[in-house]
């Protein structure tokens, strides 16, 4: 079956708390930030999520989430698309991520590394920023500086 990212709603809350719960992700600031949320289903049932919690002139990618049993299909990759698609639509100047574990993944997906004293100070305001990441996490940014924003 195809899937494919689409706007949450409201009623997805619940079981977008409860995917984050499973997978260890805080949802902290998630209730307030779901109006810039994707969501991926089968059938009926939330197996994915991510969002962009805007920032001033910038995005902070949160959240990304997949269900343990759907893993490998390729909605990872296919919610990042979709925050990057948001992050253009909503003309952000950058895309910006925490991650403890899956820099790898992000860089497939054209994000870089950043030292964290780069990050702007909307973004550095976040509480993702602040307390939810460790500051050994790894600040990555989307689109590279290197590479023109695409739009």
């Amino acid at each position: 079956m195809p899937f494919s990212a689409e706007p949450a709603q409201a009623h997805d809350i619940g079981p977008a708390r409860e995917l984050l719960h499973r997978v260890e992700l805080p949802e902290e600031g998630v209730v307030d930030h779901f109006g810039n949320y994707l969501v991926v289903r089968d059938a009926s049932r939330l197996v994915g999520l991510c969002g962009v919690e805007v920032c001033g002139d910038d995005g902070l990618l949160r959240s990304v989430a997949v269900d343990p049993d759907y893993r490998g299909e390729g909605i990872g990759g296919l919610l990042v698309a979709g925050a990057q698609g948001l992050a253009r639509k909503l003309k952000l100047e950058g895309l910006y991520l925490l991650t403890t574990t899956a820099a790898d993944f992000f860089r497939r997906h054209g994000f870089e590394d950043l030292p964290r004293d780069k990050a702007p100070e909307a973004v550095r305001q976040s509480w993702e920023f602040r307390a939810g990441c460790p500051s050994s996490s790894t600040l990555m940014r989307w689109p590279a500086r290197s590479q023109p924003a695409r739009g």
